[in-house]
């Protein structure tokens, strides 16, 4: 699993307001938890009754280890000190156009800075969690939901909740570290459930339908624009 779990602050690529921070984060766990709340209403001498008003609270968890200090020489400095990889993947998650972009591997402050400074907005700043699918076929890129050639990934627009880094003694060169995020559900999904019935016709084979895949990015230049 490792730097296979992408943070970015919008879509991988595109017109429609990519990322200008893009990284890779070396991982060893990731977790969806998806919490209903039914209401369970009891009735004496009776059977009880249960109304689901379709409330639905997806969280994200992912945790692995990441260095203390960035690559230690001059020649790095046009990166800021992070170990630079390549990654070809959709530009948007209902778009098949896709392209190369550079990924980032941070180190702590670098994430830590992430996590203080970018925030969650609808209209300027959805972040994005990537969790890139297996065995990509020849003509798909990583990251195939459902459908055809489905490789399991996922795309999620998150927002971070709680973030932590843990340092032990004799393992001072790397920290631990976890985040956790609330979520929404995947965006090749419906972004409702009116008239879902289940067969193939109400996913996309390609890229997700739902509205909240053409949003993510923001203004100014990132580590991606180096």
């Amino acid at each position: 699993m490792s730097l296979s779990i992408l943070l970015r602050d919008g879509n991988h690529a595109g017109s429609e307001n990519s990322a200008t921070n893009r990284f890779a984060l070396q991982a060893d766990r990731f977790s969806v938890t998806m919490t209903k709340t039914p209401i369970q209403i009891p009735i004496p001498q009776s059977r009880p009754e249960i109304i689901d008003l379709g409330v639905v609270r997806p969280n994200i968890s992912v945790s692995g280890v990441i260095d203390t200090v960035g690559l230690p020489n001059s020649a790095d400095a046009t990166t800021n000190h992070m170990q630079e990889l390549t990654y070809t993947l959709h530009n948007t998650p209902n778009t098949t156009n896709y392209c190369a972009k550079k990924y980032y591997v941070p180190y702590k402050n670098i994430l830590e800075d992430f996590v203080y400074y970018v925030h969650f907005s609808s209209s300027d700043t959805p972040i994005q969690l990537e969790v890139l699918g297996q065995d990509a076929p020849a003509g798909n890129q990583h990251t195939m939901p459902t459908g055809m050639n489905h490789t399991g990934g996922g795309i999620y627009n998150v927002a971070i909740q709680n973030a932590s880094f843990n340092l032990s003694a004799g393992k001072e060169n790397r920290y631990d570290y976890s985040l956790s995020f609330v979520a929404t559900t995947r965006l090749d999904q419906h972004s409702s459930a009116s008239a879902i019935t289940y067969d193939q016709t109400n996913y996309s084979v390609t890229r997700g339908v739902n509205n909240e895949g053409l949003q993510g990015g923001r203004d100014g230049a990132g580590l991606a624009d180096i």
